[in-house]
């Protein structure tokens, strides 16, 4: 400001403020890199603003500017070119000195602001820093071992936008700090770190790739923070540029053994011949494999060639050995991973001058490599050795030997073949070990299995007797199969409807995934017989049950068809749904969507996570010449489901049904909740607990609304409720004093209301989960959200009653002469029945105004008429009408009395057919006697 005299106020820098954090780097159109200064509306300065380093404090500006104050650093000119305006955009990347450019690095700095014109004041800002920004992203891969040994944590940090920290050096450091746990009395475990230092790279570019490895210790949660820090020597130690922090969980899960992937050796040696063997593994954690073998010749060595018992060799495969007696050997290959899981495979060797004559090991020629083929074109299966008759089959691609070979059979191709041969096949059909009975073979990755005689003349794909496999090969990787139909006619893809979300345990339908089956490019109709699904999964698979799929809401697949998640062997296993016959139909131009439901396990670890995607390959049947279709596979991310089992939750309790309830009731019972600390690892308090109220009717209707726990009550007095709100609001009930549901146990609150009269008939209500609950650890004092598991709660609703009328019930229709039933009456209507005074009489079906003397009815012995239980005597056969009164009218039932042989005449009836009976027993004798004679 220009004073009247002609003087100024001193030019001030307003920005950067004392403390305040540049990013080098940062875009000017962020505005978050702003130089700026007061000056005079009037008559505005040029100015020039340089960036400072030092002790830039001082009072001489001339010093400062100049660089001539050796505790004041002129690190360069922050622009070259003047401004004209109060304020400077500055990017914070490039600094101007002698001509050329150079970025700055991290540190804390001043700004200085140099004026063109001489009688303009110098100025200088508060001290700002200038940080760097890289971007670390952070990739954690957890292995664990299943022994309970330390688990090795593997972290990948790559860091982006390196910007001004190019120019120097860095480093990056990883460390993993222990979090407590609530009522975890154990000390915890230190932290774990590790650094790694880089060199100069050309701006912009990323950081390597580079593994970080930590050993933790299992059961313990850490935090894993991956930091930038920049070196040289204007670096400060406390410039940890950026950090990205995960939770890693340290609970051991199950570790994999490793999987042998092939075997090779010689058929045959002579003694005293060295012998080369290798095997090739894989592990699927990537441990360090531990390969050794027993040569099966430990205790028939007699002379002096050296033969070790057994012997271990790491990271290597290669194998030679000695035999000094001839005979046939099975060397047994053991092959262990760093957790000690091992998976054995074997050779068979014959050593000797007649082994000509012996059984030779199959082995897999072609295909063996990855080859891929076309459906329809001719290829020739070729082997070496065999015994006898050789069977080819096809396995999946993903088969390996052991003892779960079978498991992955597909069918036969030929097996009538010879020994070193080959087979033709077009890759259309496979079959069962008849021949007779085919499929087609659909695209997809398989590898070829041929099976020889053994020295019994047996076909054996694994010797369970001796864990080790039979005359049996497989391809050593696995061959691709395509269709001749180049042009996609029916083709599958994810919906994207359904999106990733939390869903809880014991949760029945759950919505998984929609899929579209799209035959709008097709010229036929299509039908799908089958349709398979890729299950995948982060804790175990047994969670899932009565998966079910779904055409809106007509299920394709029920009973046995239903799909069980624990038949999966590995995350990522593709499950096949079969269809109900016939399948679904998706026309020619159209489409069709599929929906996946299935029901959750009510224990699941928390924080499971589940997801159904896209198979590797599926197909569908033209209906037309029910020739095999195609179906291409579109890429989409399936949506992934987290089973949130809450370390508290509630939910509504199924004790109580929707029901009807009279105006008047007191006492009524209108719903249960369980408040589940199963999962809790300490005990809850709770000091009021809200409830949502929903209602047709009035809320007034309700009176003295209270909460109870099946032994008591515990809201009472001032703390029982007369709702009067708006249906769908909360009402909270405080407890008359704080409950404690305990650790690991459930506890359940009822609703009890009175129902005044008057109340309009048809009104319904319905007490519901409030929309939050929170209570209070009682070690922690920490407050605990409640989990809502949802849940439709009963209605309750208001009905008018029934006139009361009376019921008779007859325990026996037909009775045995001699024997009773029993005749019970209630006078009532649906709100219940009451004693009232009533009479049973036995009547004559035919004249129903005659008393008939074929029962006898038993009043009870207290002489009590009312009494609504009757004992019913039967005295003759025949047919009677039970005939029970009261006020306001009668109910009748026939029973029928019968003899002990069934019979259902009348006495006289009876005496006369015993008359007739004896008549013919005479007249037979007299026949006799003339016969006799």
């Amino acid at each position: 400001m220009v004073r009247i005299d002609g003087t100024r106020d001193p030019i001030k820098v307003t920005n950067p403020t004392a403390g305040s954090r540049w990013i080098i780097g940062d875009s000017p159109l962020g505005k978050s890199n702003i130089i700026r200064w007061n000056t005079d509306e009037h008559n505005p300065e040029s100015h020039r603003a340089y960036l400072l380093q030092g002790n830039c404090t001082g009072a001489n500006l001339d010093m400062v500017i100049t660089g001539s104050d050796p505790n004041c650093k002129d690190i360069g000119t922050l622009v070259n070119q003047k401004g004209e305006k109060a304020s400077i955009y500055w990017a914070g990347t490039r600094l101007y000195a002698n001509g050329m450019s150079f970025y700055p690095q991290a540190g804390k700095y001043f700004i200085g602001l140099l004026p063109y014109s001489s009688r303009a004041e110098r100025a200088i800002s508060d001290q700002f820093e200038m940080i760097l920004n890289p971007r670390a992203d952070l990739a954690v891969e957890t292995v664990y071992a299943s022994d309970g040994s330390d688990p090795t944590i593997v972290v990948t940090p790559v860091v982006r936008n390196l910007g001004a920290v190019a120019s120097g050096k860095y480093k990056i450091k990883v460390t993993a700090d222990p979090l407590p746990i609530y009522g975890d009395p154990k000390p915890l475990p230190t932290s774990v770190g590790y650094e790694k230092a880089y060199g100069s790279l050309p701006g912009g570019q990323y950081a390597p790739k580079d593994n970080f490895f930590l050993l933790l210790n299992p059961g313990t949660s850490y935090q894993i923070t991956a930091t930038v820090v920049p070196l040289g020597v204007d670096a400060r130690k406390d410039n940890n540029m950026s950090a990205t922090t995960v939770r890693v969980s340290g609970t051991p899960i199950q570790n994999k053994p490793p999987t042998i992937s092939s075997v090779s050796g010689p058929p045959t040696l002579v003694v005293g011949q060295e012998g080369t063997w290798t095997v090739s593994a894989k592990d699927p954690e990537n441990d360090i494999l531990k390969y050794s073998v027993i040569w099966g010749d430990e205790v028939l060595l007699s002379k002096p060639i050296p033969a070790p018992a057994a012997r271990s060799v790491e990271q290597t495969a290669t194998f030679t050995h000695v035999y000094a007696t001839e005979g046939d050997y099975s060397p047994i290959f053991i092959v262990t991973d760093e957790g000690g899981l091992s998976v054995k495979t074997s050779i068979t060797v014959c050593v000797g001058t007649q082994c000509g004559s012996k059984v030779s090991q199959v082995t897999v020629i072609f295909p063996n490599d990855g080859e891929v083929f076309i459906q329809g074109k001719k290829r020739l299966i070729s082997w070496r050795g065999g015994k006898g008759t050789v069977q080819v089959g096809i396995v999946r691609g993903d088969a390996r030997l052991d003892s779960t070979i079978a498991n992955y059979l597909v069918g036969w191709i030929t097996t009538s073949a010879s020994p070193d041969s080959s087979a033709p096949t077009k890759f259309l059909d496979t079959c069962d070990l008849t021949l007779k009975v085919c499929t087609s073979l659909r695209p997809g990755l398989y590898k070829i299995i041929v099976v020889s005689q053994d020295a019994d003349g047996n076909y054996i794909l694994w010797d369970n007797y001796n864990d080790r496999p039979g005359n049996v090969d497989l391809s050593d990787s696995a061959f691709g199969l395509k269709n001749l139909v180049t042009r996609p006619r029916v083709s599958m893809r994810m919906s994207p409807t359904v999106q990733s979300q939390n869903i809880a345990a014991g949760a029945s339908d759950v919505l998984f995934g929609e899929y579209i089956l799209d035959a709008t490019e097709s010229r036929d109709n299509v039908r799908f017989t089958s349709l398979p699904l890729r299950f995948s999964y982060s804790l175990g698979p047994a969670a899932l049950s009565r998966c079910r799929l779904y055409d809106d809401a007509t299920a394709l697949t029920t009973g046995i068809n239903e799909v069980d998640t624990s038949s999966a062997s590995n995350s990522g296993d593709e499950l096949r749904f079969s269809f109900d016959s016939p399948g679904p139909k998706v026309l020619a131009g159209t489409s069709k969507i599929i929906r996946l439901r299935c029901n959750v396990a009510s224990f699941v670890e928390r924080d499971s996570t589940y997801s159904w995607g896209l198979p590797s390959a599926a197909s569908a049947i033209n209906t037309t010449n029910e020739s095999v279709v195609p179906v291409v596979i579109l890429p989409g991310a399936p949506p992934v489901m987290t089973v949130k089992t809450p370390a508290v939750a509630m939910s509504v309790s199924s004790a109580v049904r929707s029901h009807t309830v009279k105006a008047g009731t007191a006492s009524e019972r209108f719903a249960e909740f369980v408040l589940d600390a199963t999962q809790s690892s300490e005990n809850i308090i709770f000091e009021k607990i809200p409830l949502k109220l929903m209602f047709s009717g009035l809320s007034t209707a309700l009176q003295n609304c209270r909460l109870e726990n099946g032994k008591s009550f515990l809201t009472t007095g001032v703390n029982q409720i007369n709702p009067e709100i708006v249906s769908g609001q909360e009402v909270t009930f405080v407890l008359d004093d704080p409950g404690e549901v305990f650790r690991g146990t459930r506890q359940t609150v009822g609703v009890q209301c009175d129902v005044r009269l008057g109340t309009p008939a048809g009104s319904t209500y319905s007490w519901g989960l409030p929309d939050a609950l929170t209570g209070v650890g009682s070690m922690s004092g920490s407050i605990v959200q409640v989990d809502m598991i949802p849940g439709e709660p009963p209605v309750i609703t208001v009905g008018s009653p029934s006139p009361k009328k009376l019921t008779m019930e007859v325990r026996d229709e037909v009775v045995v002469v001699g024997e009773e039933t029993t005749v019970k009456t209630f006078y009532g209507n649906e709100f219940g029945y009451e004693p009232f005074p009533s009479v049973l009489s036995a009547m004559n079906p035919a004249k129903p105004t005659r008393v008939s003397n074929i029962v006898e009815v038993i009043q009870p012995e207290d002489g009590k008429p009312y009494q609504t239980s009757w004992r019913v005597r039967a005295l003759k056969s025949g047919k009677v009408l039970l005939k029970a009164c009261v006020y306001g009218g009668c109910e009748t039932k026939i029973i029928t009395v019968i003899n002990g042989k069934g019979a259902f005449a009348a006495p006289e009836d009876a005496l006369n057919l015993a008359s007739v009976l004896d008549g013919i027993d005479a007249a037979l004798g007299r026949i006799e006697s003339l016969l006799n004679q």
